[in-house]
Formats: structure tokens, sequence, C-alpha cells
């Protein structure tokens, strides 16, 4: 999985996708996983991190799809407008939330570069397939397996930052 993003959050536009594009790449994540934060106890989703980075995850490859399979069919959006998906769809939380543009910024700018680490370290990438599957049904417009597969990748992603999370709270605990 790419670790490419995009650094200026000030310039995404969160109209830049068209109807169908947010359908297929954001609305069915943000339902996901704002509804898993609140099981995990964050109905606001953004003080979540492993919730926000599933976020960011399953746009990425909800987007990486996107563009292999339509990228060059006219009517799609542009490469850049899709690759900005992830942090539109996470500037969508924040905003919802009703964060001050700075702390947006610094919010932004620290999932983008905790993504990035989680993904050189490998703990983030695994569940592609599952988000390949999550593709496959919204394309085929099932929507009731594109939900399962979708949770299944997010709650993949979820388990896998806690765990890597405590193992870290672990080691410094010992350390010190």
């Amino acid at each position: 999985m790419s670790t490419q993003t995009p650094t200026d959050w000030q310039s995404l536009d969160l109209d830049c996708l068209n109807s169908n594009e947010y359908k297929l790449l954001i609305a069915p994540a943000l339902e996901c996983i704002t509804d898993i934060a609140a099981r995990r106890g964050d109905p606001d989703c953004y003080n979540d991190m492993s919730a926000m980075l599933a976020l960011f995850t399953v746009v990425t490859g909800l987007s990486r799809c996107y563009l292999e399979e339509w990228g060059q069919l006219g009517g799609a959006s542009d490469a850049d407008a899709i690759n900005s998906a992830p942090l539109g769809a996470c500037l969508m939380v924040l905003q919802q939330a009703k964060l001050e543009p700075l702390q947006c910024q610094e919010m932004l700018r620290g999932l983008s570069g905790a993504w990035r680490h989680l993904v050189k370290e490998g703990v983030i990438g695994g569940e592609f397939p599952l988000i390949q599957q999550t593709w496959r049904k919204l394309v085929d417009e099932d929507h009731t397996t594109a939900k399962i597969h979708l949770r299944d990748a997010a709650m993949a992603v979820v388990a896998s930052v806690d765990q890597w999370e405590a193992q870290r709270n672990y080691k410094e605990a010992t350390l010190q």
C-alpha cells in the first residue's frame, strides 16, 4: 500500500468528488467507522486514533481500487482528488466535531504521519484484501455483504493499531 498522502490539508476540497465517488469511497466508510468508534466509547470518532486510522486506511484502499478500475474513465475525478479522499474523510469527522482549524491541521498532520509510520512498520496493510472484497461488493451493489467486509477490514485495522499501541506502552513501561 502506498504511503503517499497529500500534505496541504487546507487545500482539501471536500466537494471535489462526484456524488457516485462519495457514495463508493467515503459514505460507507464513515458510517461503519463512526459506528465502531461509538461502540468503543467515542461518539465523535475523532478521539479514537485507531478508528481514525481505520477510516484513513479504508478510504485509501477504496480509492486505490477506484483508481485502478475506473480512474481512466470519463466522468471520474482526477487522481489528485481521489488521492485526497482519505484526508478529506478524516477532515469531515474533525469538522463535524467542530474543531478549530488549527486543531484540524495538527490532527491531520499527526494522523497522516502515524498512518505512514504504521504502514512502514507493517501494522497496517494486511487488510487490503478485505478492502478489495468490499470494493467488489460495492460495485456489484451488494451493500449488505460490502458492509460486512468493510467492518471486517476496519476492525482489523483497529485491532492491529490497538495491539501495536499496547505493545509500545508495555515496552515503555518496562524500560522505566
